[in-house]
């Protein structure tokens, strides 16, 4: 599962039932770090230009709008899985996914 943040800001949920390479990419609109962080702050926050974090119900809901309702509980345990690695937070709960910056 890839969320892309395109060059509009909006961000899209691109290969929905990969569950196994969860994570971002950027589109080359975005040459800036700063840009970047206030775009994607709708779906998560941009700690670093290697790692995101991504809020857990944003993600959900992104999911759900475009594949239903089953598709949460897949992610549910995708977000399980990751949390054994320590890439879950539970302060605004949110996953961690690292970041590809396309260009």
């Amino acid at each position: 599962m890839i969320l892309v943040l395109q060059k509009n800001g909006s961000v899209a949920l691109e290969e929905p039932a990969d569950f196994r390479r969860f994570h971002c990419e950027i589109d080359p609109a975005f040459q800036d770090l700063q840009a970047a962080r206030k775009a994607f702050a709708g779906i998560g926050e941009i700690e670093s230009e290697e790692t995101a974090w991504v809020d857990q119900d944003a993600l959900f809901a992104l999911g759900e709008a475009s594949q239903g309702a089953p598709w949460r509980a897949q992610a549910q345990a995708m977000v399980a899985a990751a949390a054994k690695y320590g890439w879950v937070r539970d302060r605004a709960p949110a996953i961690k996914s690292h970041i590809v910056w396309r260009r």
